[in-house]
């Protein structure tokens, strides 16, 4: 029963907890969508100043065709006023005329050579900012990237400690739960059973009393019985005349008129030295002593002793007679069934030194 209730809590536990990450996918999700705005930012900027850096080498382009047009213009002009001075110099064009025009030709080679260099090195120049604004945006892109998949893993953990939270939240609560339940129905069938018990106990004791009701009824019938006999029979001792007599006088020595046991129809020898009165009269039947010493009573009752389970020897109860004790420290309980007293003083004395009830 325990596993499956810790299976159950698992489940449970697992729904609820897979439930709260489902619920925070969406901050995932943002920081996901928010990296990717960025990159996307970042890469348009770079475009962006790609492109107006790529956009200067086609003005450093036209410009170094117009400086090279403007000096082949030049060229074109030395040269020809060159050739109208000369001309009206009436000079030709050997001699110093030539020199003039090798003159004019190799510093325009010279302006020329000296606009496709700057040229060159303007666009070299553009190259190497296309190239340090690439590597400025791949690093900004890659610090992005490293910064986003660091909070993204942080959040990322921040969750799964909250699911982890919740997941052993739910679990604990759902044991609780359970074994509050099954302590419960522990609870309820014990109460049961013990209603149970105290109702079968009951009946029982109901129906001992009522037996010991119909024996004692039964009882007092034969006694008022044997007792009429006695009367009308002016029933007496006689020396020899009665089984278990000790005495030739009906009466004890505490006064009383000894009758015979209702049980038995014989009397107790140790009548003659006294007697307990009978239903209040003044006669009896059971000896107020053991072999003449006077019993006193104990305090006790059978049941106590004996945990109710005292019966005589015909099945009659017990339990509701006096525990009897002498001078001498010897206890008894009566039996009528048999006419006599029964020895209980080793069963006494262990329940007064262990402090617990015996069986009879």
């Amino acid at each position: 029963m325990a596993v499956s209730w810790m299976e159950e809590a698992k489940e449970t536990a697992k729904k609820y907890a897979d439930a709260l990450k489902q619920q925070s996918q969406y901050l995932i999700d943002q920081q996901n969508q928010a990296k990717q705005n960025t990159l996307d930012a970042i890469e348009n900027e770079r475009l962006n100043a790609i492109n107006n850096l790529n956009a200067g080498k086609d003005t450093i382009r036209q410009e170094a065709l117009n400086n090279a047009k403007q000096a082949n213009i030049n060229r074109l002009l030395s040269l020809k006023d060159n050739q109208s001075a000369m001309s009206r110099a009436g000079l030709g064009t050997q001699g110093i005329v030539g020199s003039q025009v090798n003159s004019i030709n190799n510093s325009y080679g010279t302006n020329l050579n000296s606009i496709i260099r700057d040229r060159t090195n303007q666009l070299q120049a553009v190259d190497d900012q296309v190239n340090n604004a690439n590597i400025q945006y791949d690093t900004n892109r890659l610090n992005a990237i490293n910064q986003y998949d660091s909070n993204i893993a942080n959040l990322q953990n921040q969750i799964d400690t909250q699911a982890l939270n919740q997941y052993n939240t739910v679990y604990a609560q759902l044991l609780a739960q359970k074994q509050q339940e099954w302590e419960n129905q522990l609870a309820e069938l014990q109460r049961q059973e013990a209603i149970r018990q105290y109702n079968a106990n009951l009946a029982l004791q109901q129906a001992q009393l009522e037996f010991e009701k119909q024996q004692a009824a039964q009882s007092q019938k034969n006694w008022e019985k044997e007792y009429a006999l006695q009367k009308s029979q002016n029933y007496g001792f006689s020396n020899g005349s009665s089984s278990g007599s000790s005495s030739s006088s009906s009466k004890a020595a505490n006064g009383r008129i000894i009758i015979a046991n209702p049980y038995t129809g014989k009397v107790n020898p140790d009548a003659k030295y006294g007697v307990f009165s009978y239903n209040g009269t003044d006669s009896g039947y059971q000896p107020n002593n053991v072999d003449g010493k006077k019993l006193s009573k104990s305090g006790y009752t059978a049941g106590q002793i004996f945990d109710n389970s005292a019966y005589g020897s015909t099945g009659i109860s017990l339990n509701n007679q006096s525990v009897w004790k002498t001078s001498d420290n010897k206890y008894y309980v009566w039996d009528g069934s048999i006419n006599d007293y029964i020895d209980v003083t080793s069963k006494v004395n262990f329940r007064e030194n262990y402090q617990g009830p015996m069986k009879w």
